[in-house]
């Protein structure tokens, strides 16, 4: 059953099963597939694969844990920590549909260490905002030394694509 706009795009996979119960938190699978039908109706539907939200909640706790509003921690060494896990998550999902979750993600990343400069410094916005953009008034990318943040949009997302005869069937010799 999905409720809500979030459940709705992303249901767990007792919703594929048609259970009313909820999962334990070991049955439940990093990414989802859900059938979509296209708009022209003769196609047949397609199965995406969503990540599930276990895994955005995850991230966002390592996130929050690094990016605490009172930590005194070196912004160059979080930086280098976040980058590590941004990096290995997205890699590893970047075969599902995950254009809007990354967004979401660096959106909410971006968020959390602005507001932890704000506290750390005792900037108020006029004074985060002429440390955060160049003088033409774009913003810059949040950076500490040689370490910036990455940019987790960036990365494309890529679908496997048919290769038909170009895998080899174990049963056939080497041609």
């Amino acid at each position: 059953k999905t409720t809500g706009s979030r459940r709705a795009r992303t249901c767990s996979s007792t919703c594929l099963r048609g259970e009313d119960a909820e999962p334990d938190s070991r049955s439940l699978p990093s990414l989802t597939p859900r059938s979509s039908r296209h708009a022209d109706k003769h196609l047949s539907s397609y199965v995406y694969t969503f990540i599930s939200d276990r895994p955005v909640k995850s991230i966002k706790a390592k996130m929050r844990a690094l990016t605490h509003r009172t930590s005194l921690a070196d912004l160059e060494a979080t930086l280098i920590r976040l980058n590590q896990i941004q990096r290995g998550w997205a890699n590893y999902f970047r075969h599902a549909v995950a254009t809007h979750t990354f967004k979401h993600l660096r959106r909410f990343l971006w968020w959390r260490i602005v507001r932890w400069l704000q506290t750390l410094h005792r900037w108020r916005w006029g004074a985060l905002r002429k440390h955060l953009t160049d003088h033409n008034g774009r913003w810059k990318p949040i950076s500490a030394g040689e370490v910036t943040l990455f940019n987790l949009e960036k990365v494309g997302i890529t679908r496997y694509r048919y290769r038909g005869a170009a895998i080899l069937n174990p049963w056939q010799g080497q041609q």
